[in-house]
């Protein structure tokens, strides 16, 4: 008998000053997540329902990527758990890492007299070895920077992933 594969779990939390159904609205709605995330979204938001997200380059087409899995669980305004994959045969595909978990809990807050959310991501299912932990620390980097866009697309602030990424996004991307 084979013994449990140890793993760990990259967390990132953030406060967004909007209300909890506009934060959940923008991790489900394929035109939302078009607007602060991935260049490119199909989702089904239900609890067994779909995704598939396109990472394109402005200039380099071989960093671009696909991630898709399935909604596990949907709260709405509270919660979004979903698999995180990608095509292994990409250049950033994940390798092996097929089997991670994403879960994102919104709670209403309150900091310094303004009402938002907290955001808790966590990503779980790593790896405990060295390419393991390359592969989270990737990740870990990745959505702290894209929940940082997120609270400006929702803060009406500029769309920072063509100067932070070199990453394609549609015209008129943010609000």
């Amino acid at each position: 008998m084979n013994a449990p594969r140890q793993t760990f779990e990259v967390i990132v939390e953030r406060f967004i000053a909007a209300d909890a159904a506009i934060v959940y609205r923008a991790l489900t709605v394929a035109s939302e997540l078009e607007k602060w995330f991935f260049s490119d979204a199909t989702t089904e938001p239900r609890t067994g329902g779909t995704y598939r997200m396109r990472w394109r380059s402005r200039l380099d087409p071989s960093r671009d990527h696909d991630r898709f899995g399935t909604y596990l669980e949907l709260v709405p305004d509270r919660k979004v758990v979903f698999e995180w994959k990608g095509n292994p045969s990409q250049k950033l595909g994940m390798g092996d890492f097929q089997n991670t978990i994403v879960t994102i809990t919104l709670t209403p807050a309150r900091v310094n007299g303004i009402d938002g959310t907290n955001v808790k991501l966590v990503h779980a299912g790593w790896p405990t070895d060295a390419e393991g932990r390359d592969w989270a620390s990737k990740h870990e980097g990745g959505w702290t920077f894209y929940l940082e866009n997120l609270q400006s697309f929702l803060g009406s602030g500029p769309d920072l992933r063509e100067a932070h990424h070199d990453q394609a996004v549609k015209a008129g991307a943010m609000r």
